[in-house]
């Protein structure tokens, strides 16, 4: 989007936005756009010689400007397009340049929009050449998806069409894309109302839950605190055969809260990571100064003993501790929690995560202690 508005008109007779660039870049420019119903056309009028242009190359701001003249302008796009087109992440423009165009257009759009986003992204579609467009938009939905590589099946079309209503983010819907040639999961998406950015954030990353019984905990993961659950549990099991039997939240917190009590219950010595010569491995030293508060622990032991007095399973981490990946600090008041931090390869960190006992969550105030310094101690990191 502009940072500064240029000026704008809307003739209502005429059914033209004109749009001044003049005075923003310095020699006279105007941009002449028609409504919808005179098809979009723009042209650019430079020393009076008009030229016309793809809408598409105007760019997306044209929806989103805050402008009388050209919310007068928007108003004549029908209401099922422009609130359609307002839940995409790009292409907006170009997509409504199409669908103004061609009634097989608006159809296929008002049908399956992110069909459409897809077509255009891939360039298997655009403004520049309308004639050809017109081609593929003559085209039934499955040939179409052909065009992007896939089978063409109706499962998939029925797949994406449930996706209308969903706000999805631009990766969102290139996932969505390439998961559509798993088998097992179009079955699980087939069985579903709706599809959810959840579900394929969720099966994007775990694709074996859609061939499980498990299957029935990836709506309940777009909680934070699930997903913190699932992940712990993965780490801490060789075999996954418990977890793929979890069908509800509980089972979940069931055998999480198990695998943590059997962790913690090992001997110390089985625990310990040991380097080549037999000695407890050594761990690195913290990314971050401790304070009066806050203390950092910097043997495994100390990490392992964490997660048996707080019963939560800290100690799983204890490989990504001694690589120098996570570091870990706990803290007494205004409460008992452990705190952890992620290291990245530039040496970077990230506050990962806050726990009480058995898992619970910070109260506010213990939340915004803590946050407070680890904005101090990384922001020293960063003047280094």
């Amino acid at each position: 989007m502009t940072e500064v508005a240029p000026p704008a008109n809307w003739y209502e007779g005429t059914g033209k936005l004109c749009i001044d660039w003049t005075a923003l870049i310095g020699h006279p420019c105007q941009l002449d756009i028609s409504c919808w119903q005179r098809g979009l056309q723009a042209q650019s009028m430079a020393d009076g010689e008009p030229q016309p242009m793809p809408l598409s190359d105007i760019g997306d701001w044209l929806l989103d400007l805050n402008d009388d003249a050209i919310r007068r302008w928007r108003a004549t796009i029908p209401e099922p397009v422009l609130a359609i087109v307002n839940q995409l992440p790009d292409h907006r423009v170009a997509i409504i340049e199409l669908v103004a165009r061609s009634t097989a257009g608006e159809d296929l759009f008002i049908a399956n929009p992110k069909l459409f986003w897809l077509l255009v992204d891939a360039r298997v579609m655009h403004t520049r050449d309308v004639d050809a467009a017109a081609n593929v938009l003559k085209l039934k939905q499955r040939d179409l998806l052909k065009l992007l590589g896939l089978s063409g099946t109706a499962q998939q079309v029925k797949i994406l069409r449930k996706t209308r209503d969903t706000l999805l983010t631009r990766h969102q819907i290139l996932k969505l894309r390439l998961l559509l040639s798993d088998a097992v999961i179009c079955s699980y998406f087939s069985h579903e109302r709706d599809i959810t950015a959840t579900q394929i954030d969720v099966l994007d990353e775990y694709p074996w839950l859609a061939a499980c019984p498990a299957k029935a905990l990836i709506d309940c993961l777009d909680d934070r605190q699930n997903r913190r659950w699932f992940n712990d549990t993965l780490r801490m099991l060789n075999d996954l055969d418990a977890l793929r039997r979890c069908t509800t939240r509980d089972a979940l917190m069931r055998l999480h809260d198990r695998l943590v009590e059997q962790l913690n219950n090992r001997r110390m010595t089985e625990a310990l990571i040991r380097d080549r010569y037999g000695n407890v491995a050594a761990v690195p030293e913290p990314p971050l100064p401790g304070n009066g508060q806050i203390t950092p622990l910097t043997t495994q032991e100390a990490v392992v003993q964490e997660g048996m007095q707080m019963h939560h399973c800290i100690g799983s981490y204890l490989a990504r501790v001694v690589e120098g990946r996570y570091a870990v600090y706990h803290i007494e008041l205004p409460e008992r929690l452990t705190i952890g931090v992620n290291i990245k390869n530039n040496g970077s960190v990230v506050l990962d995560d806050i726990r009480g006992k058995r898992n619970a969550q910070p109260s506010d105030a213990a939340q915004e202690l803590i946050e407070s310094w680890f904005t101090r101690a990384s922001s020293n990191i960063s003047r280094q």
